[in-house]
């Protein structure tokens, strides 16, 4: 079996640079996050194949191809404060904070909001907002 550092470089050789997706900050980015940190243990074995991965309540950790791809076209630059809708787990949050000087993972599920701010809990440079409304604008949302 190979671990996990070897299974990441392996993601970003076969799944990421072969589909375009060629900024090397965001290839650096996938490289250092551990996708396996961010599943369920149970499904640690899946978190480098080329699919979604099941979290819970019919939430997924997208595959990793679609995900390089939107880090990409997102073209975010090192001073940039981001906003992650949807942060599930937190391994979006992780990436982008390493591409970004700030970000606030905003997620409506509160048990995988209070998953991503134990996931997330060592980055200086993140937040995890839980606000279970889909109403809220992000100046109302509670920071935690």
């Amino acid at each position: 079996m190979l671990n996990s550092a070897a299974q990441r470089a392996n993601m970003v050789a076969t799944q990421i640079r072969t589909n375009d997706v060629t900024d090397a900050r965001v290839c650096r980015a996938l490289l250092e996050v551990p996708r396996e940190d961010f599943v369920p243990k149970a499904l640690a074995s899946l978190a480098y194949m080329e699919s979604c991965v099941p979290l819970m309540r019919g939430r997924v950790l997208l595959d990793p191809r679609s995900f390089g791809k939107l880090l990409q076209l997102a073209v975010i630059a090192e001073d940039d404060s981001v906003l992650d809708v949807g942060c599930a787990t937190g391994y979006s949050t992780a990436v982008i904070a390493r591409l970004a000087a700030r970000v606030v993972g905003l997620e409506q599920d509160t048990e995988l909001a209070q998953i991503a701010a134990e996931n997330l809990g060592d980055l200086s440079n993140v937040e995890v907002a839980n606000d279970p409304s889909t109403r809220a604008a992000p100046s109302e949302v509670r920071l935690t």
